[in-house]
């Protein structure tokens, strides 16, 4: 977003971070073996990406990243980091993650949480899209 400066504060971004892991948190249980989630903020803070990324697979033993090819932009951490100025786009990362193949199936509606989760995101609306493309 163009005026991101005008509109947030420093201390906007912990409490970006805390919700941006609970929303990876809830999803997470929902993938099926061997599924995978991608992750995408419109962010250039670490906070945000590379960190959080890192800290999620510390939460999660069943979590492991998937090596992204980089068509653009940087590697950042386990994920991907294109920035303004750079990469011809605005600030943006995304890392893809995996559960573990033999891990357990699961039977419990995602769409409630999906929806939950989605009306609750408020990072950009790229993230969203790539969220709702995944079958779920």
């Amino acid at each position: 977003h163009p005026d991101i400066r005008l509109l947030r504060s420093a201390s906007d971004v912990e409490a970006l971070a805390v919700r941006q892991a609970a929303i990876l948190d809830a999803l997470w249980p929902l993938l099926q073996p061997a599924g995978r989630l991608l992750y995408a903020t419109c962010s250039v803070l670490p906070a945000e990406n590379a960190a959080q990324i890192d800290a999620f697979l510390g939460r999660h033993v069943d979590a492991a990243a998937v090596d992204l090819p980089t068509v653009a932009g940087t590697r950042s951490g386990k994920g991907v980091q294109l920035l303004p100025g750079i990469d011809a786009s605005d600030g943006f990362f995304y890392a893809a993650l995996v559960t573990a193949p033999d891990g357990p199936v699961r039977t419990r509606s995602s769409a409630p949480l999906l929806s939950y989760c989605l009306s609750r995101l408020s990072v950009c609306w790229p993230t969203v899209s790539v969220l709702r493309s995944f079958p779920v």
